[in-house]
């Protein structure tokens, strides 16, 4: 019985994969303001802003909906962003920014302060 035990725990131990501590997902939102005219001048900002973010750092691909801009794979690590220009109380366009990724905090609060400085630098 001994013998058995053992041999199933080493055989445990050689099937379970050896993994590093994974990354806790996680979410960085910013509100990055009202933005004048209207929601083109928004989506043609959001897009040069994410475009300039790939440039200078890094990423995948980009997209585009009818009212969301999005970045995939951002570096660093590995996250994905998308600015959004929702048409808001008053017939405003406010742009808001979300920056998702199972990276360290630090990454992901770099590639939304990064962002962010963008956008501010388009006005």
């Amino acid at each position: 019985m001994k013998t058995f035990l053992k041999s199933t725990t080493i055989a445990m131990l050689i099937a379970a994969p050896a993994t590093a501590p994974a990354l806790a997902e996680g979410w960085s939102v910013y509100d990055l303001g009202e933005v004048p005219g209207d929601r083109e001048n928004c989506m043609r900002r959001a897009r040069n802003t994410i475009a300039s973010y790939m440039f200078d750092h890094g990423g995948g691909e980009t997209a585009v909906a009818s009212w969301t801009t999005y970045g995939y794979d951002l570096r660093p690590g590995d996250q994905d962003a998308v600015i959004m220009c929702p048409v808001v109380n008053g017939n405003v366009v406010n742009a808001f920014l979300t920056v998702h990724g199972s990276t360290t905090e630090d990454e992901r609060i770099f590639s939304a302060d990064e962002i962010e400085r963008i956008w501010n630098s388009m006005k």
